[in-house]
């Protein structure tokens, strides 16, 4: 488990994310990459992030889902 600022974790998955990354919101549809840049999570926001370590390139973020009506707000 990871704690942290929203703005933190905006950062980790512009720098971390792979271009496969499969993003999807807390009703498991597919979010846009450019909101993932753009948006930060809600308070008390809550998220699922898998990562790969075995990968070769510095992106190991491949799954990222919102949990528990956490959105994605301006």
């Amino acid at each position: 488990m990871l704690v942290g600022h929203s703005h933190y974790f905006r950062e980790l998955l512009r720098h971390f994310r792979s271009d496969q990354c499969v993003a999807l919101d807390a009703s498991g549809f597919p979010i846009e990459p450019k909101d993932l840049d753009a948006k930060k999570l809600s308070n008390a926001g809550i998220a699922r992030v898998e990562l790969d370590f075995e990968a070769s390139e510095v992106t190991p973020v491949r799954e990222f889902q919102l949990l528990f009506q956490t959105e994605l707000i301006k």
